[in-house]
């Protein structure tokens, strides 16, 4: 019997990751509206500085610069446990992506950071908090990503354009229909229901789907 446990175990991580990638679609955008309220921020605003950190999906970590986004939140959850164990600090977690370097308090645990709930109402009281100190939520959407002038302007440029702009479409990037091919020895996965980000692409590495693009910084 005990040898069959194994089996069993990657059965269940299966399944566990099957369920929570169904949950992952709209589980951010569903917080804005609440949050907003709570901490009376401009309807919308959370929405776009979402789409500008991970396109709205919940299992994305920034780690030093490089962005994943995982098909499932138990996967995220392992990797972000992985790169701890690794010594690495710097990771961005979730919908908003909180910064662990610079809030290393702001979660009772990496499973917390992944809650799009906790997420969401975190980034709101930073945002909300930031505005009161500066006076503006221009100001406050450039300190969020960094209080140095050359990195948070360019920032605020990204944000304003997509929340004047009503925002785009969510980008379920994990789920849908996809088209596969081979590119230097790398199987890659493009959806054919939904568009990739600029510059973004899905490549399976070790039978795992990430979304790539790359990161300036983050506060």
């Amino acid at each position: 019997m005990p040898r069959f446990l194994p089996l069993l175990t990657f059965a269940f991580l299966l399944l566990a990751s099957s369920a929570q990638a169904g949950d992952g679609g709209d589980s951010c955008t569903a917080q804005f509206p609440a949050a907003e309220s709570r901490w009376a921020i401009p309807a919308g605003l959370l929405s776009a500085i979402a789409q500008v950190e991970s396109n709205r999906w919940p299992w994305t970590i920034d780690a030093a610069g490089q962005s994943h986004s995982f098909p499932s939140r138990i996967e995220a959850e392992l990797a972000a446990q992985t790169l701890r164990a690794q010594g690495l600090r710097n990771i961005d977690l979730g919908c908003m992506q909180i910064s662990m370097l610079h809030h290393p308090d702001a979660f009772s645990s990496l499973s917390q950071a992944f809650d799009p709930a906790a997420n969401v109402e975190y980034a709101a009281r930073f945002l909300a908090g930031l505005h009161r100190l500066s006076g503006s939520w221009e100001a406050a959407v450039s300190r969020y990503h960094s209080a140095t002038p050359a990195l948070g302007e360019p920032y605020l440029r990204r944000v304003m354009a997509i929340w004047r702009g009503g925002g785009s479409p969510l980008i379920g990037a994990i789920q849908g229909s996809f088209s596969v091919e081979t590119s230097f020895g790398v199987r890659v996965w493009r959806p054919t229901s939904h568009p990739t980000s600029p510059g973004g692409h899905l490549i399976i590495i070790n039978q795992r789907a990430f979304h790539t693009h790359s990161k300036q910084d983050h506060g």
